[in-house]
């Protein structure tokens, strides 16, 4: 068995040991948790995400800060470089946060940009629609007004065949009844004037056509 003074030794051997892992054990946690929030944070969804990540990420730091002059001193250079590290993954204007905090901003402003688009896009839709129906408008309304110039043209047209007609019947009403029917009715009397034995009836004046010859050939009976 062991004697009263080396019992004595080895808990307070013990009891040293343990009062130096406590403070590396909860060191070791708080370092779990910052890696944990830097995952965090490097995928938040938004900002206000990000902020309540940034919160415990930097309780921890702190933790770490105080549990750096609690452990051994032959670590403490060690871990003070590797609680330095942390702090700048964790804050400044290289920071895991800042950069997800850019990124997001820039997310942002392209999901501004794609709603500006797509509005744009509908207005520019919208406004070929219109022109596209007012050019149809404009190709109904000049299909009529072919429409109606073509009906005006055919009435014209016909019209004009209806006065050369009336004009060819007039030309030759004139003709026949006025000059034809005239001097055939003349050399008729004449004929049977002749025939009646007046002798000196009139007759038409002798010409190149057949009623001129006719007239000419009664004129030998008188």
């Amino acid at each position: 068995s062991l004697s009263p003074d080396r019992r004595a030794r080895a808990m307070a051997d013990m009891v040293q040991a343990t009062a130096a892992y406590i403070p590396q054990q909860k060191a070791q946690l708080e370092i779990s948790a910052v890696n944990d929030a830097l995952v965090k944070a490097a995928t938040a969804p938004t900002r206000g995400d990000l902020a309540l990540i940034l919160f415990p990420l930097r309780r921890s730091l702190a933790a770490l800060e105080t549990a750096s002059s609690e452990i051994d001193q032959k670590l403490q250079a060690r871990f003070r470089q590797r609680v330095d590290e942390f702090k700048a993954l964790a804050d400044g204007e290289n920071s895991i946060p800042k950069a997800r905090e850019e990124e997001l901003a820039v997310l942002a402003q392209g999901e501004k940009l794609l709603a500006e688009n797509n509005r744009l896009s509908r207005s520019l839709t919208a406004a070929v629609d219109r022109l596209v129906a007012a050019a149809d408008r404009e190709i109904t309304a000049s299909g009529r007004e072919a429409a109606l110039v073509q009906r005006y043209g055919t009435g014209v047209v016909l019209g004009s065949a209806f006065l050369s007609l009336l004009s060819s019947v007039l030309v030759v009403w004139l003709y026949v009844d006025r000059s034809l029917l005239a001097r055939l009715g003349a050399v008729s009397q004449g004929m049977l004037a002749i025939a009646g034995g007046d002798l000196r009836a009139p007759l038409p004046a002798a010409g190149s056509d057949e009623i001129g010859r006719m007239a000419e050939a009664l004129s030998l009976f008188r």
